[in-house]
């Protein structure tokens, strides 16, 4: 029994109502937020320092970390937006490293690669041939160049040389790898199909609809430099309902309500080794997907539909949760920077008897700088009893190359600020509030610090004698 497929008449954008638009906006916040974190905390991890180890390491590194963050927007795209992800044609196995070519309907066709590489536990190793603007995006060009995509600006005489160099550091079969290549170089439109068409008719090349004519050139470059360390080209064609979406389409769930994913697996040994014979061969594989497209248009599906199961709702919940926990977590390591500097010298922290003793030698200090030599209130300590032990503690603290974080010092001087202009205290006492504070929120590298800047600023101050 033939089931009945869905018309695209029946298929209708869902209204951009302010509750999808919002929800648009948080999941971007969301996914734009964690992709900073992922980036400040770990792309510098993997690419940089572990890179200057291992390079393989190093792309496992990234990848595992990015990979996770990847994964976030199938996760919008199939399970919060509810598009459906249809895959037809072949099954393809996992674990290979393959060039991937892809038609290029919208701006967002290589979002939806990223379903496919999710199901075969790549999304962290695939790697796109874009142009050049978009690594100069903030943020996300950060990410491109982390991810080590190769930028071209479509014009070979240029982008040949960089290429083949990008490409060349792709060749070891320990890494895996999904390179993904878009041959038409730019997404499709009604206007540029024409142009294309014309160019197709002058130059007795195929006239295609629903495609335009591939670029060879990038195509025939990689397979020159990789075929060794390839396992298969997949020949993906992409066809969406009720119709090709933007970028925020995607965010909010307005559109598409499905995406049919045709993939085919070809050999390598089924690919010809010639420029020329590559030429010949992927015009002929566009040849055929602009009838996929076709045929896709007119019964609303691909052939063999089915290879590829759906995501898991609970692989997919797990993921994003340790994402935005880890990445929380670095967000606030970084709000609240000062939990850094405890950590770096938690072994260097005082215990409560410590800080009592501490400022009891500082308050002596004072006492001593300002000339009143011995203490007349009876519940203050003697000065002439403690004088050994605040020199004692000020020696015990000291440390060779024992610095202070600027930021630190900040938080001290505001505090102290706020309290002259509240109370108008003395300049001794004040100096006095500073240490306190340095106590409570410090380590005994700063404790040091604050004690000797703030002893000095008493005596260049003239702060003897006055207000005492």
């Amino acid at each position: 029994m033939e089931v009945q497929k869905p018309s695209n008449d029946a298929m209708k954008h869902l209204p951009l109502t302010p509750l999808r638009a919002i929800r648009g906006v948080v999941c971007l916040l969301v996914l734009v937020s964690t992709a900073f974190m992922m980036l400040v905390y770990f792309g510098f991890l993997g690419a940089v320092i572990i890179r200057l180890f291992s390079i393989h390491y190093s792309r496992r590194v990234t990848s595992f970390f990015f990979g996770a963050w990847l994964a976030l927007w199938p996760f919008l795209f199939e399970k919060i937006n509810k598009t459906k992800v249809i895959f037809s044609g072949e099954t393809v196995p996992d674990g290979e490293r393959i060039l991937l070519i892809s038609n290029h309907r919208t701006e967002v066709d290589w979002m939806y690669l990223w379903d496919l590489a999710l199901r075969k536990g790549r999304q962290g190793y695939i790697k796109y041939i874009l142009k050049s603007s978009l690594m100069k995006l903030p943020l996300f060009g950060w990410s491109f160049h982390i991810l080590e995509f190769i930028s071209v600006e479509r014009k070979w005489e240029v982008d040949e040389l960089n290429m083949r160099r990008m490409l060349s550091s792709l060749k070891d079969p320990q890494d895996s790898l999904w390179l993904a290549l878009f041959p038409e170089g730019t997404d499709f439109t009604e206007q540029k199909c024409i142009r294309s068409q014309k160019y197709a008719a002058e130059n007795g090349l195929p006239v295609l609809k629903h495609v335009l004519l591939p670029k060879t050139k990038g195509f025939s470059a990689c397979l020159e430099e990789l075929r060794g360390s390839l396992d298969a080209v997949y020949d993906v064609t992409i066809g969406y309902k009720p119709s090709c979406p933007t970028f925020f389409d995607n965010a909010s769930g307005v559109n598409p309500s499905e995406v049919h994913m045709h993939v085919q697996r070809i050999p390598l040994d089924n690919i010809p080794t010639s420029e020329d014979e590559v030429t010949t061969w992927l015009m002929n594989r566009f040849h055929l997907k602009d009838q996929l497209l076709s045929d896709f248009d007119s019964e609303g599906h691909f052939p063999h539909e089915g290879s590829e199961g759906d995501l898991s709702t609970l692989r997919c919940l797990v993921n994003l949760v340790a994402v935005i926990v880890l990445t929380g977590t670095c967000a606030y390591l970084t709000i609240f920077s000062s939990i850094w500097f405890k950590i770096y010298v938690s072994s260097d922290t005082m215990s409560q008897h410590e800080i009592d003793d501490i400022e009891r030698a500082m308050r002596l200090s004072l006492l001593d700088l300002c000339g009143k030599g011995k203490n007349k209130n009876e519940n203050e300590p003697s000065y002439d009893e403690d004088r050994d032990l605040a020199e004692a503690i000020k020696a015990s603290l000291r440390s060779p190359g024992a610095s202070s974080s600027s930021r630190q010092k900040q938080r001290v001087c505001d505090v102290c600020d706020a309290i002259v202009n509240s109370f108008n205290r003395s300049r001794a006492l004040i100096h006095l509030i500073k240490f306190r504070y340095a106590l409570k929120y410090g380590t005994k590298k700063f404790v040091l610090l604050i004690y000797e800047t703030e002893l000095r600023t008493a005596v260049a101050a003239g702060g003897s004698r006055q207000n005492m």
